[in-house]
């Protein structure tokens, strides 16, 4: 016979808004974070976050418009336009990213990271749309003048910079997804379920990998 685990509310409440403070502020580094990203490649957060979302699907996001995010098949379609942006960008004839329609694909790729980040995490889209398209607008301003100071400044070939540039993306994408927000609240499904209403751990409450 199993006993029953007898959660105490006072606890929960507790738990439930220190965890929710602090995990808040860690989703918001992590949209920002992703919008980064998609200012300095359009494709990289898209493709990052629907890798991480494919392996470890979120039944908070499986119920939303943003569901295809963790489908097998977006995650492979968005591999392939990150390797076509990654050939594209080393064409010296290639467009500037700081023209409106570049500007507006990373915006609108790190507005829909950021709100496929929020809610798989059981969050609200609206702050994940707005932080995530803000920061990819500033960093494809700010990439963009870097990497031109970086030509004039080094005289490294074009192409080589860009290449940094891919990889620093990728990488930067991945730490952030691989970081882990600690469990909210109570550490057992069954504190989960009775503080939360689901024994789901949220996408970033898990071992991702």
């Amino acid at each position: 016979m199993v006993k029953k685990q007898t959660i105490n509310p006072a606890a929960c409440y507790a738990s439930n808004k220190s965890n929710i403070m602090t995990n808040s502020k860690k989703i918001i580094a992590k949209a920002i974070g992703l919008g980064a990203v998609a200012g300095m490649r359009a494709t990289v957060a898209p493709t990052i976050i629907s890798y991480f979302l494919s392996r470890h699907p979120s039944k908070a996001l499986a119920k939303s418009k943003l569901g295809f995010l963790q489908s097998p098949v977006t995650a492979i379609i968005t591999k392939v336009l990150t390797a076509a942006e990654f050939a594209g960008d080393k064409k010296p004839n290639g467009p500037n990213r700081i023209i409106f329609p570049q500007v507006a694909a990373r915006v609108a790729s790190g507005a829909l990271a950021g709100a496929g980040l929020f809610r798989a995490n059981r969050a609200g889209i609206a702050k994940g749309l707005v932080l995530g398209g803000a920061s990819a607008l500033t960093v494809t301003f700010a990439s963009f003048y870097l990497r031109k100071y970086v030509d004039k400044k080094t005289h490294t070939k074009d192409s080589i910079v860009g290449t940094i540039e891919d990889l620093i993306s990728l990488a930067s994408g991945w730490a952030i997804m691989r970081k882990k927000i600690r469990a909210s609240p109570g550490s057992s499904p069954e504190e989960r379920e009775s503080c939360t209403g689901s024994s789901s751990p949220s996408l970033l409450e898990r071992d991702l990998g």
